[in-house]
């Protein structure tokens, strides 16, 4: 009973974190591509296919367990539940947690990268957009200022003289 509680530990936590692994690289394909994600991203065979797979991976990593793996010394107690086999312990906690976190910290890493070139290029548009209304008022003024005579005082039109008759 003891193996297959700890089967099923090992099974959910690497299952957990593999889920974190992949939802982070969504993630970074939400930010990198966003046009191609919002296309792709309503596959529900992928997802289906990406939680099976890793269902599958975390089985394969907690099945050794169930197959005799964790061999209880004669010595040890026996209302005792723990991993005995330390290559075991050490082999599966890489491939279950030191793996996917170095994966998710440099997936998380490229997702910070994307956005602050986003953000740059960005702020270089707005740059380029304040620029040419800049230059479009500057030119509008010189062709006001020289239509205009650079006369900048409104023209008075002289106002119509009314002749009276005198009456008669």
């Amino acid at each position: 009973m003891c193996d297959i509680y700890m089967a099923s530990d090992v099974a959910c936590s690497t299952a957990s974190i593999l889920l974190l692994a992949i939802i982070s690289f969504d993630r970074y394909r939400a930010v990198s591509r966003p046009i191609q994600y919002s296309r792709q991203s309503q596959n529900v065979r992928r997802v289906f296919a990406m939680i099976g797979a890793t269902w599958v991976i975390s089985l394969l990593v907690a099945s050794p367990m169930v197959f005799g793996v964790n061999v209880r010394p004669p010595d040890a107690n026996p209302h005792e539940c723990r991993f005995y086999n330390a290559e075991f312990s050490i082999g599966s906690s890489i491939i279950s947690f030191v793996i996917p976190c170095i994966l998710v910290l440099f997936v998380y890493i490229r997702i910070l990268i994307a956005l602050k070139k986003r953000e740059k290029a960005a702020k270089l548009r707005r740059l380029k957009n304040l620029q040419a209304g800049a230059r479009a008022y500057f030119n509008n003024l010189v062709l006001w200022a020289k239509f205009d005579g650079g006369n900048t005082q409104q023209h008075e039109q002289p106002a119509a003289k009314m002749e009276t008759k005198p009456d008669a």
